[in-house]
C-alpha cells in the first residue's frame, strides 16, 4: 500500500508541476494579450492571435471587438481551468501524503497550517507585485504613447 501510494504521489506531483507550468504560461500571455486584445494597442503580437480573430471575424461574422472578447475568453478559460487541475491535484496529494502519515499527523497538523498561511501570504504578496509591475508599465506606455497622426 505504501509504495503504491508512493507511486500515485509522484504521479500527482508530476501532473501538477506539468499543470503548474501550462497555468502560469497561459496567464502570462492572457496578460500580455490583454491591451491588443481588449483596447486596440498596437505592439508586437504573435501572428497566430491577429490570424485567429480573422478567422473568427470572417467565419462567425463577428466584429473585431468580439472576436477579441472571444479569444481573451478561451485562454482565460484555459488558465482558469490549469489552475484548476493543478489545485486538485495539490489537494489529492496532500490528502494521500496525510492518509499514509496519520501518526504523525497531531504533531505536524499546527505546523502545516503555519505553513501553509505563510505560503500563501508569500504568493498573494508576489502576485501583487507582478500585477502591480504590470500596472506600471502599462500606464508608462500608455503615458509615452504618441499617436503617428499627430507627428505627421
Amino acid at each position: 500500500m505504501n509504495q503504491h501510494s508512493s507511486k500515485q504521489r509522484e504521479v500527482f506531483f508530476y501532473l501538477g508541476i506539468a499543470f503548474l507550468i501550462i497555468s502560469l504560461i497561459l496567464v502570462g500571455i492572457v496578460f500580455y494579450l490583454l491591451p491588443h486584445l481588449l483596447f486596440g494597442w498596437v505592439y508586437d503580437v504573435p501572428y497566430f492571435i491577429m490570424h485567429w480573430r480573422g478567422a473568427i471575424v470572417q467565419f462567425y461574422g463577428f466584429s473585431n471587438i468580439t472576436a477579441s472578447w472571444v479569444i481573451f475568453a478561451i485562454l482565460f478559460t484555459l488558465a482558469i481551468l490549469s489552475i484548476s487541475i493543478t489545485v486538485f491535484l495539490s489537494v489529492s496529494n496532500t490528502q494521500i501524503e496525510r492518509e499514509t502519515k496519520a501518526p504523525e499527523k497531531a504533531v505536524r497538523d499546527g505546523r502545516l497550517s503555519r505553513d501553509l498561511q505563510s505560503t500563501s501570504y508569500h504568493l498573494i504578496r508576489i502576485i501583487m507585485l507582478v500585477l502591480l509591475i504590470i500596472a506600471i508599465v502599462e500606464i508608462f506606455e500608455f503615458i509615452i504613447f504618441i499617436d503617428e497622426k499627430a507627428v505627421l
